[in-house]
């Protein structure tokens, strides 16, 4: 991006991985992962997923945020900016 009123310039990058993964009909997985060189971030987010029956899903969730440039503050940044894990059971009820 080009600000030519304030005399200033950004440049993001941003790359993005996405895949899905069937098992079969009941298990599956995904993931995204995602870097922001302005953020200075790489984001993955997995989540594998079990089907047990109609309207009955099971989901595991993995997120987690890493800092690429560690030393650009004072103190020095930890390496894993956010890590999340989560269980997740939905059920569908049928009326």
């Amino acid at each position: 991006m080009r600000f030519p009123d304030r005399d200033d310039a950004v440049d993001a990058h941003i790359l993005r991985l996405r895949t899905r993964i069937a098992l079969d009909t009941k298990a599956s997985a995904s993931a995204f992962v995602q870097y922001s060189n302005v953020a200075d971030l790489v984001a993955a987010n997995i989540r594998l997923r079990y089907n047990f029956g109609e309207r009955n899903d099971l989901w595991l969730v993995y997120n987690e945020g890493f800092n690429t440039n560690r030393d650009r503050l004072d103190p020095r940044l930890p390496l894993t900016n956010t890590r999340t894990v989560l269980l997740k059971y939905t059920y569908t009820f049928a009326l």
